[in-house]
């Protein structure tokens, strides 16, 4: 199933870039441009500053560690006055150490020079001059002046958006935040976001119907492409030959997780159950997935019986296993122990349910489910079947009396990133 209102509303809630962040982001970058341009260094005259990288294409996302915060890059366009590489990037530090509320924020890299707002975001100031027809930035490492085309890039990519119907920008936002919270595929965003953009003209725009069609169609493409080469390709920019660097990317390692993401989007695609599609959905994206807020179940429930599903947004991907004990209470002068010998269990008792072992990895949570049946338990009102939460991960204990004659029941279920991987039932017959 495709859920569109949901992969709406997990954009706008989770992987977007929340509009206070962005504000904060443009009203900063502002700053940095006006500081560089009143600097008091001779050699630095600043042309122009304005957003590139994923900033200007709206790509950015949401950091996954809120401690770490997000990355961004501000294109200072500066008059051709440096001798040197170095004479560059040491102005343009040297600017952004005299603004004291910037000094201890300063680390120069490679190609730019970083401002670390702690917590919150980096921004790399990307100096670059105009040289002949084109614009070059500076790299310290090999004193060279390398060709750079951010802005045609951005319309590039952004002309391909158009031509998806304006899916390609929330499908890489999609993708990179894969990428980000399953740590795959591991590649750089400029490298994902020009793969997937040349990839998006290769289809009629009327393939892209909507937001989850794109998704699967163009990591479907992706995964197709990649499987072509057994080692990294060469690729270049489009717009200025400079070559995306795969040097760091384990090729045959990325052509696998490309297909495995391929592969399960279409899954839960394809698959018409509600609760076993959005279980496959979060079991892709995590639990902050949105479930649908009106669920249908097939389960045929008593009234006032919980299902986790519809009550919980919990879905079941059965790929784990958990037991549990269950006994009765010592009590003198009635035979005691555990539940399976015993059957059936006289009334008036305490039996007690305990998670025994379980293969899901801490951390995990625990939900318990009493369900009872029969005349004695409708007529007093007690049939019961809700579903508690129990914080106590592998001691996880239910105590409970026998009050009612009648086949009853008590399950555990073991909730792992926000779906139910493991479950184990009970049977409780009462005389």
């Amino acid at each position: 199933m495709r859920f569109e209102t949901e992969f709406k509303r997990f954009l706008d809630q989770v992987v977007n870039l929340s509009p206070g962040r962005l504000q904060t982001l443009r009203d900063r970058s502002a700053t940095i441009g006006r500081v560089l341009r009143a600097t008091d260094e001779d050699r630095l005259e600043v042309v122009d500053a304005r957003a590139q990288g994923s900033f200007a294409q709206k790509t950015i996302i949401n950091p996954i560690d809120d401690r770490r915060g997000f990355d961004a890059d501000l294109l200072v366009e500066c008059a051709d006055r440096f001798e040197t590489v170095a004479d560059m990037l040491n102005a343009i530090e040297a600017a952004l150490r005299a603004s004291a509320p910037h000094a201890d924020l300063v680390r120069q890299k490679t190609r730019c020079v970083t401002l670390e707002y702690a917590g919150e975001f980096h921004l790399d100031v990307v100096p670059c001059v105009t040289r002949g027809n084109g614009l070059e930035i500076g790299n310290t490492e090999t004193g060279e002046w390398e060709g750079t085309d951010p802005d045609g890039y951005s319309e590039w990519l952004l002309r391909r958006d158009a031509h998806a119907c304006n899916l390609l920008v929330p499908t890489i936002r999609l993708c990179k935040y894969l990428r980000d919270y399953k740590r795959r595929p591991a590649i750089k965003s400029v490298i994902l976001s020009t793969m997937l953009a040349d990839l998006a003209d290769e289809r009629d725009s009327g393939a892209y119907t909507d937001l989850p069609t794109a998704l699967v169609l163009l990591l479907e493409d992706l995964a197709a492409w990649s499987a072509q080469f057994s080692e990294a390709p060469y690729l270049e920019e489009p717009t200025c030959s400079a070559e995306l660097r795969l040097g760091d990317t384990d090729w045959p390692v990325f052509v696998g997780q490309v297909e495995s993401l391929a592969r399960r989007s279409r899954e839960a695609y394809n698959e018409p159950d509600e609760a076993q599609s959005f279980a496959l959905w979060r079991d892709l994206f995590g639990k902050r997935f949105p479930a649908p807020k009106h669920r249908s179940t097939q389960t045929i429930l008593a009234p006032g019986e919980q299902d986790l599903y519809r009550d919980f947004e919990i879905p079941t991907i059965l790929t784990h296993g958990v037991s549990m004990d269950a006994r009765v209470r010592p009590k003198k002068g009635f035979r005691h122990g555990p539940i399976a010998s015993r059957s059936p269990l006289e009334k008036f008792r305490t039996l007690v349910f305990e998670l025994r072992s379980t293969t899901v990895a801490q951390p995990f949570d625990v939900y318990w489910k009493v369900k009872n049946t029969g005349p004695e338990a409708t007529r007093a009102g007690h049939l019961r079947g809700e579903i508690t939460p129990d914080n106590n991960g592998l001691k996880a204990m239910k105590i409970e009396p026998t009050k009612y004659a009648g086949q009853h029941y008590v399950e555990l279920y073991v909730v792992k990133d926000g779906i139910c991987v493991a479950r184990a039932r009970q049977e409780v017959p009462i005389a």
